[in-house]
């Protein structure tokens, strides 16, 4: 729904039936651990690049591993419409080489209604960035987005931010504001695990450079011998639109070519 939609015609039933869902599950769901399908793959694959597309363009073959649709209209992404269309997309890949992947709604969290727009479009996974919700919110999203069949990733951007976040229960979180591969890699160096929790997944974002060469692919490499299980690739797959060496594609398949092992779980 448009925001002009929204301010003229309110909530949609659909969503506000989710919104019953969340608000009578809350008080008897409880964190458990499991994983979700996005994260049995970042837990069991090689080569796991998470890809963010900001347009419409939902074709990937190049080894990718996840769908995410940025929903801000203001920022020229999609809205929770085409959202539907990616997860529709991929439920008919059912058979296809590739399958279907999971799609990830990755918004900017500021309210619960929102955790809701994305269960009713299909989503398998969302966003929530702990520096916008709180720490203390934390908790309580995680919690409202399970009673919706949902997982969640939470964006940090310091290590203190990503010990609250896995202290609150999170299994995957993405390092998204540390300036640089070395400072993110800092974020995760020294994170205490529970006794036994071992699934939890790092995410590293990768910003794209202002230039035309390919440093975000030797970026990918350092994260994958740094500790974390995936990256987040948006902007930078688009730096040389029509050029072949630079094409979606290729970027995503040269950032597999690093082994990423198993013993690169958190």
């Amino acid at each position: 729904m448009s925001e002009q939609n929204y301010i003229e015609e309110g909530v949609e039933e659909d969503v506000m039936k989710k919104v019953k869902v969340m608000k009578s599950g809350l008080d008897s769901i409880s964190l458990d651990g499991k994983v979700g399908p996005l994260q049995q793959v970042l837990t069991k694959s090689k080569g796991a690049i998470y890809v963010s597309w900001m347009t419409g363009q939902a074709t990937l073959t190049s080894g990718a591993i996840a769908l995410a649709a940025v929903t801000d209209e203001h920022m020229g992404s999609c809205m929770y419409e085409d959202v539907a269309m990616f997860v529709e997309e991929q439920t008919k890949a059912q058979g296809e080489m590739p399958g279907p992947l999971p799609v990830v709604s990755h918004d900017l969290v500021v309210d619960e209604l929102q955790l809701n727009q994305a269960a009713v479009v299909g989503v398998h996974t969302l966003t929530i960035t702990l520096g916008v919700v709180s720490a203390e919110k934390v908790p309580f999203y995680l919690k409202a987005v399970k009673t919706l069949n949902l997982k969640v990733i939470v964006n940090v951007d310091t290590a203190e931010q990503a010990q609250e976040a896995v202290d609150a229960g999170a299994m995957l979180f993405c390092v998204a504001g540390a300036d640089g591969a070395e400072n993110k890699k800092a974020v995760i160096v020294d994170l205490n695990l529970l006794e036994g929790n071992k699934k939890v997944c790092a995410i590293a974002n990768i910003v794209a450079k202002n230039n035309q060469q390919l440093e975000e692919v030797e970026e990918s490499w350092i994260f994958c011998d740094g500790g974390f299980n995936a990256v987040l690739v948006s902007d930078a797959l688009y730096k040389g639109w029509n050029n072949p060496v630079h094409h979606p594609g290729a970027i995503i398949t040269q950032g597999k070519r690093r082994r990423w092992t198993q013993h690169s779980l958190l």
